[in-house]
Formats: structure tokens, C-alpha cells, sequence
């Protein structure tokens, strides 16, 4: 009869143990976790702070008035209870306490050692965990309560099991989305040039990001991509993801700090000091072409600009071979040009250039003909500011050549003009393009630009 009385008892002990294990364990464990995390926020954490500077008695009221407040919830739940729906009442007791016990469990954390101050307080405090401690290990001594704790447990498990499976569905959502996420490219309507949209710039150097990045620049030849104005450093950084960074001739032009990034100042002057390499950049030309091994890219950052004018052209060199007459192409096909660094066939004249800057830029030969080392197409490799002759040829016959070459790239059919704003990183593949500038923008507003150039192979 003793067993079968003792069995009754733990039986109907079991259910009420489970519960106390599932508030003491899981309960209050994920919910302290869940107030952790909200307590990153920066109003809560700012909060926090300010209660910690309370003073004790002040720190005693903040620490009861969940409690009070929750009081006239639970008088609701009863009378509603009592009136309409025992569930929906029970229902709010029970969240009413959890939310109750998980904000006085955080300000106990926060407000103990100010309450500990109070005398009483801390005699209290000692006691009450001194007698509850003493309590609990009673209460765990049962074997109801091992029972009840390994039903927990296999709860937990089966829970675990089944968050993890939620998780694994969620993180399947999530590279789904990333994908969808993706930064989207789409071509303009013109003859080279697309715009990228939807792209994190704070995500450019992760692989696959730079790899459609690339892939979309040797499709298109140029990528716009708008966004906010850069550091120097990040402009650089930005730029690296379309290869090795290259430091520009003029040292006057490089951020001291970053001397791969160029500081480029357009800005006309009243006073006629406007920098020449704003006035040169009129006509067409691609960058670099004066060095042996020219930068296979230039990324331009607009950091200031004037209110209206101002735009930037783009020539489709690719284009522009393709549609010449077929014995124009068996004419200029394997000849050279010399490049300089000026030449009487600009219009105008370049920035002067240090001693340094003039033993390191001797004139150089590339062919009028380039073909393209990543796909192997060809494209005309002129640039009306550098190419000053035609090597083999007399300086009438070259020009007469080079001037019916550049009316053919004149055509509007090979162009395309970006409009600038504000934060936006234009890039361009130098080896079958060329680009000018308009220079009808309002005088003494402000054009600044950093530039970066890419490291690039020599011309084939």
C-alpha cells in the first residue's frame, strides 16, 4: 500500500517538477540570453549605464516597479478569467510573469552591487539565496525531480533537433536571398557601358563579387556604379578589386598618404590657373598610353561636382575597328605608332613634368591595332592627346592616316556620355576604349575627382 501511495505521489509530483526544471533551466537560461542581446542595443545600453549611477534607494524602486506594474495584469487575467475565458487569461499570467521574472533578473544583474549598499538589503539577500539553495537541493534529492529533469532533457533534444532543422531551412533561405541579393548588372542602350546596381561596395573584395565585377568590364568596357563618396583608402581599396593598384606620373597629383589614389582638380579658374590636365582631357585619348606598359584600367570617383555640364565620353575602340572598311583593316593591321608624352597633334598642352618625371617617361611603341590579351579582339589603340606618328611613315602620310582614323571614332554611334552625381565610381578598360570630358561646366564650381590606375600588360 506504502509503494502505491509513494508511486501516486511521485506521479503527480513528476508534472509539477517538469515545469520548475523547464522555468529554472530552459526558460530563464534563453530568456537572460535574449536580454543580453537586446541590451546591445544603444538606448538600452545607454539605459543601463544610467541606472548603474542610481542611488540605492533609487536603484531599490527601479528593481521592484516590474513587479508592481505587472500586478494589474494579473488582476485583468483573474476577473477576465473569472468572466469570459480561463485560457486566454491563464495565458496571460503566465506571459505576464516571464516577462516580469526576465526584466527583474536583468536589473538584478545591473542594480545588485548598488543594493547591496542598503544594509538590510544585503542580510536579506544572503538569506533568501541561503534558504533557497538549501531548498532546491532538497527538491533535487528527489527522484521525481531526476525524472522530471530527464524529461526535460529529451525535450530539449527533440527541440534542439528540430531549431536545428528550422536554422539549416533558414540558412538555405538565406544564400537563396544572398544570391537574389546579388549585385545586378545592366547595360546601357549605347555602345559600351553598364550600370551596376544593388551593389555593397563594403563587399567588393569577397571573390565572387570581383568576378562578376570583371566579367561585366570585359563585357561592357565601362561599369557605373553610384554610391557614397569615399576615403582616399577606400577608393583604393574599391579599385584593387580590378587588379594591383599603380601609382600615376605626376607626383603633385598623389594623395600623400595614399599615393596610388590621384587627386584630380578640373575646377575652371577665373584666374587662368585651372590645372592643364582638365583643359587636355577635352579630346580623346586613353590613359597612360605614354608608358611601355599602360594601366589596363582607370577608376574615377567623383567626390565634388559642378551643377550642370561637366560629362564624360566614352569611345568603343572594339566598335570602331570592327566597323572599318575591310581594306582599312588590312592597311593599318601590324603597324606601330609612337606615343609621347606630348605631341604637336594635341590640341593642348600637357602639365609640366620634374626631372624625374621626364627620365621616367621616354617615348614608346605600340601598335595601332591592339588585341585584346583577355579575349584576343582587336580595337584601334589611339589616343588624339600621346600618339604622335606613325613609325615608317612620313609625318604627312601619318597625319592624313591618323586624321581619317579619328573622324571615324568621332561618330556618335561608338559613345556614350555618363552624367555625373556625386559618389559615383566609374571604371573603364583603357585597351579598347578612349574618354574626353566636357568642359562647359559653370566657371568657379568646384570638379574634383580621385583617380586610380590599374595595372595593366604591355600592348600586343
Amino acid at each position: 500500500m506504502k509503494q502505491h501511495l509513494k508511486r501516486a505521489l511521485e506521479l503527480l509530483f513528476v508534472p509539477f517538477a517538469a515545469a520548475i526544471v523547464f522555468f529554472e533551466q530552459v526558460l530563464i537560461k534563453y530568456l537572460n540570453v535574449a536580454m543580453a542581446a537586446f541590451a546591445r542595443l544603444p538606448p538600452i545600453a545607454r539605459l543601463e549605464a544610467w541606472l548603474i549611477t542610481l542611488p540605492p534607494y533609487g536603484a531599490l524602486l527601479t528593481f521592484v516597479m516590474p513587479s508592481v506594474l505587472i500586478l494589474p495584469i494579473k488582476f485583468w487575467a483573474v476577473w477576465f478569467g473569472a468572466h469570459h475565458r480561463y485560457t486566454l487569461a491563464l495565458a496571460t499570467l503566465i506571459a505576464g510573469k516571464v516577462l516580469a521574472t526576465a526584466i527583474v533578473a536583468r536589473l538584478y544583474r545591473i542594480l545588485r552591487p548598488t543594493l547591496m549598499t542598503i544594509r538590510w538589503f544585503a542580510w536579506a539577500d544572503t538569506h533568501f539565496f541561503y534558504w533557497r539553495d538549501r531548498a532546491y537541493a532538497f527538491v533535487r534529492s528527489l527522484p521525481a525531480w531526476q525524472k522530471a529533469k530527464a524529461l526535460i532533457e529529451r525535450s530539449r533534444t527533440w527541440l534542439t533537433g528540430l531549431v536545428s532543422g528550422f536554422l539549416r531551412a533558414r540558412s538555405a533561405q538565406e544564400r537563396y536571398s544572398a544570391r537574389m541579393a546579388e549585385p545586378r548588372i545592366v547595360p546601357t542602350e549605347a555602345a559600351l557601358g553598364a550600370r551596376v546596381e544593388g551593389l555593397d561596395r563594403t563587399q567588393i573584395a569577397k571573390p565572387e563579387v570581383a568576378s562578376l565585377l570583371k566579367k561585366a568590364l570585359g563585357d561592357h568596357l565601362l561599369l557605373e556604379i553610384p554610391g557614397a563618396p569615399m576615403t582616399p583608402e577606400q577608393t583604393r581599396d574599391f579599385a584593387a578589386a580590378f587588379g594591383k593598384p599603380r601609382t600615376q606620373l605626376l607626383r603633385y597629383k598623389r594623395v600623400e598618404a595614399v599615393p596610388e589614389v590621384s587627386v584630380m582638380v578640373s575646377t575652371l579658374m577665373k584666374d587662368g590657373t585651372t590645372d592643364k590636365t582638365a583643359l587636355r582631357s577635352e579630346d580623346w585619348h586613353t590613359d597612360d598610353s605614354y608608358f611601355s606598359t599602360p594601366a589596363k584600367a582607370t577608376l574615377l570617383h567623383s567626390i565634388d561636382i559642378p551643377s550642370r555640364g561637366g560629362n564624360t565620353w566614352f569611345c568603343n575602340m572594339r566598335a570602331a575597328y570592327e566597323a572599318l572598311p575591310d581594306a582599312t583593316k588590312n592597311r593599318i593591321d601590324g603597324l606601330r605608332a609612337i606615343h609621347a608624352y606630348d605631341t604637336p597633334r594635341a590640341r593642348n598642352r600637357p602639365s609640366q613634368r620634374t626631372a624625374q618625371e621626364i627620365a621616367e617617361t621616354p617615348d614608346v611603341e605600340h601598335p595601332l591595332v591592339r588585341t585584346h590579351p583577355d579575349n584576343g579582339l582587336k580595337a584601334l589603340y589611339l589616343n588624339f592627346n600621346r600618339l604622335d606618328r606613325i613609325v615608317g611613315m612620313a609625318r604627312a602620310e601619318s597625319d592624313a592616316l591618323l586624321d581619317e582614323l579619328a573622324a571615324h571614332c568621332r561618330q556618335e554611334r561608338f559613345h556614350y556620355a555618363h552624367k555625373w552625381t556625386v559618389g559615383d565610381a566609374v571604371i573603364w578598360d583603357n585597351r579598347a576604349t578612349m574618354h574626353r570630358v566636357d568642359v562647359d561646366y559653370p566657371m568657379g564650381e568646384k570638379r574634383v575627382m580621385q583617380r586610380v590606375l590599374i595595372e595593366g600588360d604591355r600592348p600586343f
